[in-house]
Formats: structure tokens, C-alpha cells, sequence
């Protein structure tokens, strides 16, 4: 059997919208890997229980699906088991060694220990994107995959985390702070070409995977309705996915209901960054609307890449205190944290009132999205792991 060659083993999990792949930080990795001439193998499993894992060759420009698998059983933990197995079986089956190997989710980590125990890779980074103490919500099953994150940060020879919160996290239960990096989910920087005559400062956005109840749009419609009667020339995008049919109905309504349909807008789900970013240049402010309740919200220790995008496009931004990536924003000047509805309004109306505010947090947002900007923070990150 022909053997293949590769540079770096990729292991992640995928969430899928409209049938399409939400791509997130670890795809600026990816592509990062790919411009710098990488061959990668890239092994995607589903957190949809109904789709395929994908195994695929991948060079700049080019890619060739090997294989499709389908996972069964669908329900953890037994399906973790099943990915690991497969992983593992796809790696021995088609490649002699691979260098590196780059693992997103400690159940992917694990895969990588075994093949690393049999010297089918190398050396491995893992690539901490979230953490929670209660991820799931049997007790049993979170315990088990705690024990397993613990296990994936020891054993891993360079962990990195999206926020120093993380990693703080992570060097009090005794991780080595020599093998941590800090890898945010900030894009690559450009110079963007970012008009403040085309831009629409009374325009505010808000990006989020699917238009459903896991943000708070109601308060933020509430918001608008008072600012609305001192800026009426103000407008709401929301960009998501509209797969919610249940949802969207009463969010609807309840734009009607402060007559604000002509400010408000859907745009859909933009799956590719260069579009979100065509949208971003010509809108004004963006916000958050985080809800924490559920078990696994891992924001407390997450990094919003939301925010991170708006920075890059210029927008000041009005965010919740659920991410400390809003408070970053806050320390260098380009955003206002806020608990309430009531210090929303203050802070918006405050960016669109004081004059020369809002250009010198617009101005402000593009030299924090500068200082870390993910081609440098990648090659320091990689020149560690080639050591």
C-alpha cells in the first residue's frame, strides 16, 4: 500500500452550520500551516451526531478527501472511544511518521499519545480553545473528561491557550508555565481598507453561529428602542444562521413590538471571514450578548473571536463581562464592558455623542488587533515546537 507523507497531523472537532464547517482559531492555524508550503493531514470529527468524521490530505489550494467514517454509537463516551480508535487506525494506516501534530480538544490529544507511544508522530501542541469545570451535564461523564483534559495538558509538549485567564488556570493545577503559550483567537492582521466615509457609526452588529436563545437579542432590542428616539438614524445587523424556526418567530414579534423593523436586519450565516469582514468595514459598532447559563459555556475562560474580529475591522465594541477579552478591550481603549442594558445604552451613546470618541476607539480597536497578530504570535509558536 502507497504511504503518504505529511508535515503536521491535524485533529479537531467541527461544528457545522447550514451544512457548511464554522471555522473558528484553530483554522487560522490550519491555513497559517498551509501558506507556509505545509503538507497537513487533517482528521475532522463532528460534534454533530449525525455527520461523517473526515480524514483529507491538504497542501495550499489543494485537498483530497481520503476517507469518511461513520461514528457509531453516536452518544459520549462511548463515541469518544470510537473517534480515538479512528484516528489512530487512520494514522498507522496511511502514514510511517508524521513531525507534528497539532490537537484541538483533549480527546484528540489522546489519540495523539497513542500514536506518539508507537513513534508514528512526533512532537504535540495542543490547542486549548475552551475550558469549563462542568462541560456536561452528567457528573460521571464531566469527571471523565476533566481526568482526560488534565491528562492532554501533561503529556502534551506545548499547550496554548486563548486567554491568559486560561493559563492561569492551568499553571495553578500544576502545568509548567514553560510550556504554555498564549495563542488568542486574534485573525491575521492586514490593513484593512477601512473608510471612515463609507462607515455607517450608527450601525451596530452583532455576529454569533445561529440566531437561537443562546444570545440575548431581546436585550438589545431593548437597548436600541431607547437610544433609538435621540438617534433614529440608528440600524441592528444580526449575522447567524436562521435555522431556529421556533425562535425566530417571537424574536420577530418582539422587534415589531418596539417598532423597530425597518432598523433591524438578518443577514445570514457567513461562513468564509473575507465576507463577515465586507460587513464589519461598513458597520459602526459591534456588541455581544453573551447568556452563560448552560453547563458547558466555557466563556469565563474562553476568547471571544467576535470581538477580536471587530477590532480588526476598525469597530469599537460594547461587550458583557463574559469574556476577559472584553476587558482586554476595555485596558487598551477600544471598548466598554457592560453588566446591563442600562450601561449599554451609556456606553453606545457615549461612542456616538463625545466628539472624536468614537474615531479614537475605532483607531485604537486596529492597533490592539496589530499587536497580536496571529502570523506573528504562529511562528513564535511554531519555532517552539521545531526546537
Amino acid at each position: 500500500m502507497k504511504r503518504n507523507n505529511c508535515d503536521y497531523l491535524v485533529i479537531i472537532h467541527r461544528i457545522f452550520i447550514n451544512g457548511k464547517v464554522k471555522k473558528g482559531g484553530a483554522d487560522m492555524i490550519i491555513n497559517f500551516l498551509l501558506k507556509n508550503n505545509k503538507k497537513l493531514c487533517l482528521l475532522e470529527h463532528s460534534l454533530e451526531y449525525n455527520s461523517n468524521s473526515v480524514f483529507k490530505i491538504m497542501e495550499l489550494n489543494k485537498e483530497k478527501v481520503i476517507k469518511r467514517a461513520k461514528i457509531v454509537p453516536s452518544k459520549p463516551p462511548v463515541r469518544w472511544l470510537i473517534e480515538i480508535c479512528h484516528s489512530v487506525y487512520f494514522v498507522f494506516r496511511n502514514f510511517d511518521f508524521i513531525p507534528y501534530c497539532v490537537a484541538v480538544d483533549p480527546l484528540n490529544v489522546i489519540a495523539a499519545l497513542i500514536l506518539k507511544k508507537f513513534k508514528k508522530i512526533g512532537k504535540i501542541y495542543f490547542h486549548c480553545i475552551d475550558y469549563s469545570e462542568e462541560r456536561l451535564g452528567n457528573r460521571f461523564f464531566n469527571n471523565i473528561y476533566l481526568w482526560l483534559y488534565r491528562l492532554a495538558l501533561r503529556k502534551a509538549d506545548i499547550c496554548g491557550g486563548v486567554s491568559e485567564k486560561m493559563l492561569n488556570k492551568f499553571i495553578s493545577a500544576g502545568i509548567k508555565k514553560e510550556k504554555l503559550s498564549f495563542i488568542p483567537n486574534s485573525p491575521i492582521f492586514k490593513n484593512l481598507d477601512i473608510n471612515f466615509a463609507k462607515k455607517n457609526k450608527f450601525s451596530i452588529v452583532i455576529t454569533e453561529n445561529r440566531v437561537d436563545d443562546k444570545a440575548d437579542f431581546r436585550k438589545i432590542i431593548r437597548v436600541l428602542a431607547k437610544l433609538k428616539p435621540d438617534f433614529p438614524q440608528l440600524e441592528f445587523k444580526i449575522i447567524g444562521a436562521m435555522e431556529d424556526k421556533k425562535f425566530l418567530p417571537g424574536l420577530k414579534e418582539y422587534i415589531r413590538s418596539f417598532n423597530l423593523d425597518h432598523q433591524v436586519s438578518f443577514l445570514g450565516f457567513f461562513p468564509e471571514p473575507r465576507d463577515l469582514q465586507q460587513v464589519l468595514l461598513h458597520s459602526g459598532i459591534g456588541v455581544t450578548a453573551y447568556i452563560p447559563q448552560r453547563p458547558a459555556f466555557s466563556g469565563i475562560y474562553g476568547d471571544s473571536l467576535k470581538i477580536r474580529e471587530y477590532a480588526l475591522c476598525g469597530l469599537p465594541i460594547v461587550a458583557d463581562d463574559m469574556y476577559s477579552t472584553a476587558f482586554e478591550a476595555q485596558k487598551y481603549k477600544c471598548g466598554f464592558v457592560v453588566r446591563n442594558e442600562e450601561e449599554m445604552v451609556n456606553a453606545i451613546k457615549k461612542l456616538w455623542s463625545e466628539g472624536g470618541l468614537y474615531e479614537q476607539y475605532s483607531a485604537n480597536a486596529i492597533k490592539w488587533a496589530k499587536k497580536f497578530d496571529k502570523r506573528k504570535i504562529l511562528e513564535r509558536l511554531l519555532a517552539r515546537l521545531q526546537v
